[in-house]
C-alpha cells in the first residue's frame, strides 16, 4: 500500500510472541493475523487477542 509517495509496511502471518517482538521492535504501519482454514500460518481468535493485545501501539 502507498500513499502519497510514502510506502507503508505490514506484518502479516504473526503466530508467535517473536513475531510480536519482532513488530514491536520494526514498528510496521499494520500487523495482521491469518484465519483461513488450510494456511499453515492460520491461528485461532484466541491466539490473536492474546498476540494482538501484546503489540505495542506506539508509533515513531
Amino acid at each position: 500500500m502507498e500513499r502519497r509517495g510514502i510506502m507503508q509496511v505490514k506484518f502479516c502471518g504473526l503466530r508467535t510472541m517473536a513475531d510480536v517482538e519482532a513488530a514491536n521492535r520494526v514498528h510496521p504501519d499494520m500487523a495482521g493475523f491469518v484465519f483461513a482454514h488450510g494456511s499453515s500460518r492460520r491461528i485461532d481468535a484466541r491466539t490473536a487477542a492474546l498476540l494482538r493485545s501484546r503489540l505495542d501501539r506506539k508509533r515513531r
